[in-house]
């Protein structure tokens, strides 16, 4: 194959290379339109990087993939996840899939509206128009000694939060933060509900009075995302910055429980790889993990793209995950496991990795349904929408109903603390 460039234009190269094609048509009026896909020449997942070319209703991008990539996902944005594509039905359009050397052509019936300043002024609006149920406290540009890029982090307090100040709280640390509650600043439009389903599952059963509910602390990502979720990559030096940074700030504000059967760490896809990681590696923090939809097939070349290098010919695309445990990975005794996938498009190929996870955790001693769950979804995709459906099970299972509240000395001072922390941040 020749490559005139690793992106190139139309027209732009001989009749003799073979590239691959993505038109659009597009509502007129519509400015620039982006590409971000799974490959680097579609920027690694980047909404504003790689821009298609024409000004009219007809829109295109040939480009040149590496010769490692086979199916190529994609989307279009018009520059950041909160202005993605939409299809006829009004509804954000799911990963769209071009094969190599192929061309695909995607109508497109807008783009989402931009809603994410009206969201930060107004988190607390009602909640069928994208508000939020409890209270949201909002630390902008956390830095940290240990990652390059500043984020923003939200902690949630649940609706009973200052009922009563002898109660210590569990706590959900979440990553892809932004997903988690208001479908305004989801990426995809559609968030996990995630306050919805702790306040509703509190109504269920007679013990729910006595359960307290937790608080969420929800970490936004950054463009970084796939290095510091990775365990191979950048995950150490995003467990350091929970560990010694952000964590130790959350429980000097707040009324939390900081025993490690309190503290579950949250994620899917790379959020569910760097939640085992976390649960793996520190045990003695982390004693619950909610892996939903876990990216368990990365492989090499994916740590490579990930890392803005175009993976070796014939590179080994065994699940790093798989290699780990043969070369003697081990898992401690302590922490509690949520596992789940779906059957739909991406989450389609976990399965097979997933069940080899599955049988090594028995072979480390862990009891399955008692010390981890591993649930097929079937005909469910790789989205917030199903993850949205499914996150109450991942509670219910790692919060179970004998759960209950716990008064604790310190905790007068907590509520003080937590009380002055609102008034000094950002708080809607």
């Amino acid at each position: 194959m020749v490559a005139c460039s690793a992106l190139v234009s139309l027209g732009a190269c001989t009749a003799t290379t073979r590239s691959t094609t993505i038109r659009a048509t597009v509502p007129e009026g519509t400015s620039v339109v982006y590409v971000a896909g799974s490959v680097p020449e579609l920027g690694a997942w980047d909404p504003g990087k790689v821009a298609m070319e024409g000004v009219g209703r007809e829109r295109v991008l040939q480009f040149s993939p590496a010769e490692g990539a086979r199916e190529i996902e994609f989307k279009l944005t018009l520059g950041s996840w909160s202005r993605e594509a939409l299809g006829a039905d009004g509804n954000i359009m799911q990963n769209q899939r071009v094969v190599r050397d192929g061309e695909v052509r995607v109508v497109v019936a807008g783009f989402r509206e931009d809603r994410a300043q009206e969201a930060r002024a107004n988190p607390q609006a009602n909640p069928e128009g994208g508000g939020v149920l409890g209270t949201i406290v909002r630390w902008d540009n956390v830095s940290s000694n240990h990652l390059v890029r500043s984020r923003t982090v939200e902690v949630w307090l649940p609706p009973d939060y200052d009922a009563n100040d002898a109660v210590r709280h569990p706590v959900i640390y979440a990553h892809d933060g932004q997903n988690m509650f208001d479908p305004r600043l989801a990426a995809f439009g559609v968030d996990w509900g995630l306050d919805e389903a702790i306040v509703a599952r509190a109504a269920k059963g007679s013990d729910s009075a006595t359960i307290p509910l937790p608080i969420v602390v929800a970490i936004w990502n950054t463009a970084d995302r796939r290095r510091e979720y990775n365990p191979w990559d950048l995950g150490d030096a995003y467990a350091r910055f929970l560990l010694e940074e952000l964590k130790p700030r959350v429980d000097a504000a707040f009324q939390t429980r900081t025993d490690a059967a309190s503290t579950m760490t949250l994620g899917s896809s790379m959020g569910g790889l760097i939640s085992f990681h976390l649960c793996r590696t520190h045990p003695e923090i982390f004693g619950l993990g909610a892996c939903v939809s876990t990216h368990v097939p990365f492989h090499a070349g994916n740590l490579a793209r990930a890392q803005g290098r175009e993976p070796e010919a014939g590179i080994d695309e065994t699940p790093l995950i798989l290699r780990d445990i043969a070369a003697g990975m081990t898992f401690p005794k302590g922490p509690r496991l949520w596992f789940d996938y779906g059957t739909v498009g991406l989450d389609a190929a976990y399965e097979p990795v997933q069940r080899q996870v599955d049988a090594w955790l028995v072979r480390q001693g862990l009891v399955e349904g008692v010390d981890f769950v591993s649930r097929r979804y079937d005909g469910t995709d790789h989205s917030e929408r199903a993850w949205r459906a499914r996150v109450g099970d991942a509670l219910a299972f790692l919060f179970p109903a004998s759960v209950s509240a716990r008064p604790d000395a310190a905790s007068g001072d907590a509520a003080q603390r937590a009380r002055d922390a609102r008034k000094s941040a950002e708080t809607h």
